[in-house]
């Protein structure tokens, strides 16, 4: 699992993440006042949720361009518009 949390804002891209286990909930977790969360590739099961940004506020989240084997879970809830279509989730 990967877990970055710092006190100003975070700019989280072209990681290259891998877990086979589906012993985990969360492959990367990334908590920030604000989150860039971009080009990302986290190879995990369905289940798995990767990446997982959190915020102080839900607008203040970014997620681009990531390829992921499970759901991207904003501050807890499923990555909605306009995100979603520009992230390619469950490959």
């Amino acid at each position: 699992m990967t877990e970055v949390v710092i006190t100003g804002s975070c700019r989280f891209s072209d990681n290259q993440c891998a877990w086979v286990s589906e012993k985990v909930a969360t492959v990367v977790e990334v908590t920030a006042e604000a989150v860039i969360a971009s080009e990302n590739r986290v190879e995990c099961g369905r289940e798995a949720r990767a990446p997982r940004p959190k915020a102080r506020e839900p607008e203040a989240v970014t997620v681009l361009g990531n390829i992921v084997g499970g759901p991207i879970m904003v501050n807890g809830a499923a990555l909605g518009a306009p995100w979603q279509p520009l992230n390619v989730i469950g490959a």
